[in-house]
Order: structure tokens, then sequence, then C-alpha cells
């Protein structure tokens, strides 16, 4: 997140409402950071928007699905595929 937001890309952070993660990455450059109620749900639509959701944990998947298939937004699973994604998106080198 951090290498992205040098870069000036744009990115949206969901997390469970309270996570230590939102106070460790204010200071990320261009980072929107929205916390939300721990279901897959509220996460899904917090991600609603975004031109991709890249999943970190198990249960991240099924947020990433439900907006994948609720607003389009295609989702990645491995950081492979994110580097992959945003060199795509935005034209960046990795």
């Amino acid at each position: 997140m951090r290498e992205l937001g040098a870069r000036g890309v744009p990115q949206r952070l969901v997390i469970r409402r309270g996570n230590s993660l939102g106070w460790r990455c204010a200071d990320v450059p261009g980072l929107e950071i929205r916390e939300v109620a721990a279901n897959p749900v509220a996460a899904a639509l917090a991600v609603r928007g975004s031109r991709i959701a890249h999943s970190h944990q198990g249960r991240t998947v099924y947020p990433a699905l439900l907006a994948n298939l609720l607003f389009g937004v295609p989702s990645r699973q491995e950081a492979a595929h994110m580097a992959d994604a945003c060199e795509a998106l935005y034209g960046l080198d990795q």
C-alpha cells in the first residue's frame, strides 16, 4: 500500500471496525480507510466503486466475491495478481 501510495495510486482499505491496521496506515498517501462491521455484506458495500478488490485473509474472499457479483468489482486474492492488476490499470512498473 505504501509503495502504491507513493506512486499516486488511489486505494481503499476496508477493515473491521477497531482494527489497528487503520491507524498504522493512516499516513499512506491517497489511502481511504473504511471501517466496517464484521460481516461480508458490510465489507462488500464498502468495496463498491473500487476498480479492484484484493483480499489477504481467508474470510475476506467472501466480501470480494459479493462485490464482484453485486457491483462487478474484479477481485484478486494473491499479491502477484495485485501487482499485475495495478500495472495494467495504472501503467506502473513493478
